[in-house]
């Protein structure tokens, strides 16, 4: 698999002509309609893939609802797409280097893929939050791009989805990329990062989606680089981050106050950003290399 794929494959919307808009909106156009708790699913994949993607989607479903502690999840059934490959996949009018994309309404994708699952659970975290938050939806993207691929970095176990595994598939293409940034001194300051906007944070993509991801890792799992028996690790700056999501949600706060307020200690004393800076890139630098993660 490659990861400029991985990449580039949560990067561009589409722009779709009007008769592949009809076929996102009608269900009748599938020969495979699915209904689960949460979503429903459209495919023209054989019927076993469209189920085990749809038993999939509702593991995750689940994730999403744990990690931003969503008090009433959407009601409405959301929609997934699943195409049966990559050919009619573009046909029906996707980017060109994407495997994967919401659209505003549709979930969107294909099969046959190894990390199809990976594309599905990140763009999926922002089908979520545009149905049942929509406050947060709207949180810049080093939190909402970085959320994503943390989710998108999974493992099911057991039948349950465990989120920041240090080996998952993500991981394995974002890592290296992060580390080599970190080492010229290229990577963006925490301060620059968290000022960003959509648009400037997607100019630089092939350096922002892993350093966002990386920081949003290491908020969830330091000083450890997984936690195998939690399905959502509760590191050193977990509250950190749990204050971020409560603060952000609240529609009319502002990304910086709620920044502002998550970014305390115990005490509710300011964390220095320099020291936190330092702890995350030292972390990313000692990150389990690939090879060694592999063999074991």
């Amino acid at each position: 698999m490659s990861h400029r794929i991985v990449l580039l494959a949560l990067l561009a919307l589409p722009s779709a002509t009007e008769a592949q808009d009809k076929d996102l909106n009608n269900s009748k156009k599938w020969p495979v309609v699915l209904k689960g708790e949460h979503y429903q699913l459209w495919s023209s994949a054989p019927e076993k893939d469209a189920e085990e993607m749809l038993r999939f989607m509702e593991l995750v479903f689940v994730t999403y609802t744990q990690l931003l502690d969503l008090p009433r999840p959407p009601s409405q059934k959301m929609v997934i797409i699943l195409y049966k490959d990559r050919a009619e996949y573009l046909a029906g009018g996707a980017p060109g280097g994407s495997a994967a994309y919401y659209n505003g309404t549709r979930l969107v994708g294909y099969g046959g893929d190894k990390a199809t699952f990976c594309f599905f659970a990140h763009e999926g975290f922002h089908q979520f939050t545009d149905w049942g938050l929509k406050a947060l939806h709207k949180a810049p993207p080093w939190f909402t791009e970085g959320m994503a691929d943390c989710i998108g970095n999974h493992a099911v176990r057991d039948g349950k989805l465990y989120v920041c595994p240090k080996d998952g598939q993500l991981a394995l293409g974002r890592i290296p990329a992060i580390q080599a940034a970190i080492k010229r001194k290229e990577h963006l300051p925490l301060a620059k990062l968290f000022e960003l906007d959509q648009a400037a944070f997607m100019a630089k993509a092939s350096l922002l989606y892993p350093e966002a991801w990386s920081f949003c890792h290491f908020l969830m799992a330091y000083p450890a680089y997984d936690d195998p028996k939690a399905q959502i690790p509760h590191g050193k700056y977990w509250k950190v981050l749990q204050r971020y999501i409560l603060g952000i949600s609240k529609s009319g706060v502002k990304s910086a106050a709620a920044l502002e307020a998550a970014l305390v200690d115990e005490k509710g004393r300011p964390l220095d950003l320099g020291e936190l800076e330092k702890e995350w890139t030292d972390y990313v630098l000692a990150y389990p290399l690939v090879s060694n993660v592999q063999k074991k």
